[in-house]
């Protein structure tokens, strides 16, 4: 596909600040055409870490470009390297999920690329297959990419590279309404918070979900072959049961905020043994979620908790049974309780520089356990703060408070 670009005379590339090519952002759902990164300049609009346009085609800039010979014509960008990058001003029409497809082409594998929208990896590495030669074109598919409404800054961010050095060619990117994964309430669940563990992604088998065994035996709340069965408790409810190793559920959920987490499941079984496991946009994050025995099939109980660290913004989180109890299965989940694990923070504000003095009564703020361990509830010197630590009036030289009454266990922590 060719594109039009307006003048040099009649629209002069800023050095600071990006612009979309020909003043307007592209739009989503829509192609967006691997040449037409915003105007701007090295280090604004793109990085390519060698001189020149190696293709010597459309612009004028060190990001090389050629003509290609995909179907549709017009130019590819090729030669990219890792820490390459190119961004676009883009509009997107809906938040929502789509299906993100991309022209590429390499003699070898082992190229990847990302997308990036205003710094956040909402769709996870495309890999570039060996597609036969640089010009021997084939689409790659990302299924389910949420993407928020409004105008952004996307990023295409070279990771990975071919034998050859470099990540193939890459021509187009075309952007539609997902028909595939979605969440079910029509947008990601917050997090921190709870999820229900019948809610899994839209999608059907091997997107939203995956189970071993065809049909629900549980046969209520959804189609499928995911097991449901009500919660036998007043408050009602329903829970995923006769989860077997091999299976798991998938849900896209807005993390608001990046650090670390802890997870818990509200799980049922008869007997111990089984075990789950919960990864983040394919990465493993938590050590094994046991499943203790409850003492029955709708006996709940919370899980012994686990920490993972998210960053923040649209990822998809993965439950995914490791092991079984006795009975072959990893009993029932009701659901998942996700919370931010607390903490600590300068008690001034900014970290105290070294070299330099650190008063002893001014450590971290953050509650017991995270900024210091203390074994009596109440400051005993009853001076300066009001958290457990003990803290008196000094008479050393030059006044103030100290940290008295510490006994063994005990202790502060300073940034």
């Amino acid at each position: 596909m060719y594109l039009l670009l307006p003048c040099a005379s009649s629209s002069p590339i800023s050095a600071r600040a990006p612009s979309p090519v020909g003043g307007v952002p592209a739009l989503i759902p829509g192609v967006l055409e691997a040449e037409a990164f915003d105007d701007g300049g090295p280090g604004v609009s793109y990085v390519d870490t060698t001189p020149g346009n190696a293709g010597g085609a459309f612009r004028s800039t060190d990001v090389d470009i050629e003509r290609t010979e995909d179907a549709g014509g017009g130019y590819d960008v090729a030669w990219l390297r890792s820490g390459e990058w190119l961004e676009y001003t883009v509009d997107v029409a809906e938040a929502t999920f789509y299906d993100v497809t991309a022209r590429v082409a390499s003699l070898g594998p082992g190229a990847t690329f990302h997308l990036e929208v205003d710094g956040i990896d909402y769709a996870g590495g495309f890999d570039i297959p060996d597609t036969g030669g640089w010009q021997r074109w084939t689409t790659v598919t990302r299924r389910g990419v949420f993407l928020p409404a409004g105008v952004h800054r996307l990023r295409l961010r070279v990771a990975g590279v071919s034998p050859a050095g470099t990540s193939g060619g890459i021509n187009a990117f075309t952007f539609v309404r997902s028909r595939s994964r979605g969440a079910p309430g029509g947008a990601p669940a917050p997090v921190p918070g709870t999820l229900e563990a019948e809610d899994f992604d839209l999608g059907g088998d091997g997107v939203g979900a995956h189970d071993t065994t065809p049909g629900n035996a549980g046969g209520t709340y959804r189609d499928g072959d995911v097991d449901i069965m009500p919660v036998a408790e007043a408050s009602g409810g329903h829970a995923v049961a006769w989860m077997r190793p091999g299976e798991w559920l998938a849900y896209t959920v807005a993390v608001a905020s990046p650090g670390v987490y802890q997870v818990e499941a509200r799980v049922a079984s008869l007997g111990t043994g089984a075990v789950l496991q919960v990864d983040a946009d394919g990465r493993v994050q938590t050590g094994p979620l046991a499943v203790p025995d409850t003492g029955g099939w709708q006996q709940w109980q919370w899980s012994a908790p686990q920490q993972m660290t998210l960053a923040a913004g649209v990822r998809v989180l993965r439950v995914a049974v490791v092991a079984a109890g006795p009975a072959g299965t990893s009993g029932g989940l009701d659901r998942l309780r996700i919370t931010k694990v607390a903490s600590s923070a300068p008690f001034s504000a900014k970290p105290m520089p070294l070299p330099g003095r650190i008063e002893a009564e001014a450590f971290d703020r953050g509650g017991p356990g995270i900024a210091y361990a203390d074994d009596t509830s109440q400051n005993l010197g009853g001076a300066f703060r009001a958290e457990g630590v003990d803290i008196e009036p000094t008479t050393d030289v030059g006044g103030g408070t100290d940290v008295a009454w510490i006994r063994p266990g005990s202790g502060c922590g300073t940034a």
